[in-house]
């Protein structure tokens, strides 16, 4: 462990780690020093969502215990979201117009799946470990609700591609990720790797989950598990309670304060 002090001291005479980072580091350095495996915490627990928020990043730093040379093994972290329905639509284009056809929903779908890995998962574990703990897209549990499975069962091939679309968009909204060879090790023991937060992720609690395999399977006591906080504050904070809460008076409200702008949009244009 003593590399990894010396790492710790070297980068901070340099400046590319700030002191929140030095202090965090050697208190996982203290930690793995005294035989545990895996050691692991991360930059902030809590994201505030105000108004102009824009998406933001977290460390996630770790340290391995002793161990002998060319045994260190993989590190892979998963932060997951809450789950929630999402409904995958189908369009058809008829008459030269672009309709919705069939949906299927899905059920505990991860608002959030975020991976970041020291290799490719594939070399890292083999499929029955990256099943069990739902490591990687193709292996989470998500199911069609049952008023779906009628469409579903008419065409069982259908579902993967409704599947497939899915996790498409939620990739390109920045909340579905995976992200190999994105740990960095900075010595023989001490990685980190950052998890980035679009500026749509949902509110609710987190969990980054890091996972340190070696030969193929989880160590004994390298698993590691640390909630995230996700909340709205401020004027954002009281709108969404109030739409939560009282679900049918925000309606009323959000559909009189469209009809109050649109009546102003056409009392201004009427006057120019």
């Amino acid at each position: 462990m003593q590399t990894s002090r010396s790492w710790i001291f070297s980068a901070a005479r340099r400046g590319t780690v700030g002191l929140s980072t030095v202090l965090i580091f050697l208190s996982i350095a203290e930690r793995a020093g005294a035989a545990e495996p895996l050691v692991t915490d991360i930059s902030e627990r809590l994201i505030s969502i105000s108004s102009d928020f824009t998406g933001t990043e977290l460390l996630l730093f770790g340290a391995l215990g002793e161990v002998a040379e060319g045994e260190r093994g993989d590190v892979v972290v998963v932060v997951r979201g809450p789950t929630q329905r999402m409904m995958v639509r189908k369009k058809k284009r008829r008459a030269g117009i672009w309709v919705n056809t069939q949906a299927v929903t899905f059920e505990d779908v991860p608002g959030f799946y975020a991976i970041s890995a020291s290799g490719r998962l594939e070399d890292i574990a083999p499929l029955s470990l990256l099943a069990r703990h739902q490591i990687g897209l193709d292996h989470l549990r998500f199911k069609p609700t049952p008023d779906s499975r009628t469409v579903v069962l008419a065409s069982p091939e259908r579902l993967q591609g409704y599947r497939e679309a899915m996790v498409r968009t939620l990739k390109r909204e920045g909340l579905f990720s995976e992200e190999v060879d994105s740990i960095r090790f900075m010595s023989d023991t001490l990685f980190r790797t950052r998890i980035a937060f679009p500026a749509k992720v949902p509110v609710g609690n987190y969990r980054a989950e890091v996972y340190l395999i070696r030969n193929g399977q989880v160590v004994p006591g390298g698993a590691q598990s640390s909630p995230i906080f996700v909340d709205k504050v401020g004027i954002g904070r009281a709108i969404f309670n109030f739409a939560h809460r009282q679900p049918e008076i925000y309606g009323v409200v959000a559909v009189l304060l469209a009809l109050f702008a649109g009546w102003v949009a056409a009392t201004v244009f009427r006057k120019l």
